[in-house]
């Protein structure tokens, strides 16, 4: 991530439901080049990976967990999700040529991606 100072705090300034809207953003990248499959799909991939680890870390700065029981279980969230991110980075080239894998860790994605945008509420209607 070039210049990851500044995006940091550009992603900083973003509210809670943005914050988490992005991050479900950078998922579904990560799985669309996951089903799409091929070597050039393998870089923007992996480069979505490490984009995930960093809103994750980031997001988590902004929680308080000693206050709010939701955000405690957002950042327990998050925290699981790094974690799985983290195993993926170190497994990828396996992970990328075994298509079963690549698929299940596809749905896997989707699943989280899907989870935190609908935390981030930003897909609810607007109240008149």
């Amino acid at each position: 991530m070039k210049n990851r100072e500044a995006r940091r705090i550009r992603y900083l300034e973003f509210d809670r439901p943005h914050q988490l809207g992005n991050l479900a953003s950078e998922l579904a990248r990560i799985r669309r080049s996951l089903w799409a499959g091929d070597e050039a799909d393998s870089e923007v991939a992996i480069s979505s990976v490490e984009t995930c680890q960093y809103f994750t870390e980031w997001t988590i700065t902004t929680l308080n967990p000693m206050q709010s029981e939701s955000d405690l279980r957002l950042a327990e969230e998050l925290l699981r999700l790094g974690r799985q991110l983290t195993g993926w980075k170190h497994h990828w080239d396996s992970i990328w040529h075994d298509e079963n894998r690549r698929l299940e860790v596809a749905t896997i994605v989707e699943q989280w991606s899907g989870n935190l945008l609908e935390q981030s509420e930003l897909l609810q209607p607007e109240q008149s």
